[in-house]
């Protein structure tokens, strides 16, 4: 998907009631998605980690279960 692409379905998916949106995300080409979601995870030391709450250097999603809890 392209970065205008990420952000719609973000979006997209916020809009709909009673969901909680979170996005991974590893490049510059992510970043507008991270902001848009509820729970932005860069998994990157680079450029997408500015824009994320939180932030990886685990650079896989091994990391999310330890953010839910």
């Amino acid at each position: 998907m392209n970065p205008d692409e990420k952000e719609l379905l973000v979006k997209l998916l916020n809009a709909q009631k009673g969901n909680i949106i979170g996005m991974c995300g590893d490049g510059a080409n992510d970043v507008r998605a991270l902001k848009a979601a509820h729970v932005g995870i860069s998994l990157s030391e680079a450029e997408a980690s500015i824009a994320a709450p939180f932030t990886s250097n685990i650079q896989d999603i091994t990391c999310v279960p330890r953010l839910l809890r």
